[in-house]
């Protein structure tokens, strides 16, 4: 495993202790809707646009997804035509308009912008 995949895990690692230090579990008390719905708003740019046919939809997502990681990951098996689009390694990801790591949670009402990684 390449150093920044080390790095990645040693951070999420410490982020799951502190998690268990005071009794939570990963996606405890986020933030949701009155009726307990999480739904975001997502913006696609450049040719993520074409590829999904729009350039932003509101969705309401699953409770299994927690963070951009997992986000992604639901949005590749939305459409076989965007598991390519929306790689880890050719899309990049902001949620309320600052760069997010995989790992940065994603919560009711966020705006999840996915940009696609210059070449």
């Amino acid at each position: 495993m390449h150093e920044l995949g080390l790095k990645y895990d040693r951070k999420w690692q410490s982020y799951l202790q502190k998690l268990a230090d005071n009794d939570l579990r990963p996606g405890e008390g986020r933030a949701a809707g009155a009726d307990g719905t999480v739904s975001i708003k997502l913006l696609y740019f450049i040719q993520l646009a074409k590829v999904t046919g729009r350039d932003e939809e509101g969705v309401e997502i699953p409770e299994s997804i927690t963070n951009v990681g997992t986000l992604l990951a639901w949005l590749r098996k939305r459409k076989d035509t965007w598991k390519e689009s929306i790689a880890h390694d050719k899309a990049q990801v902001a949620v309320n308009k600052h760069f997010a790591e995989s790992y940065t949670l994603v919560e009711h009402g966020d705006e999840v912008a996915i940009v696609p990684r210059s070449e």
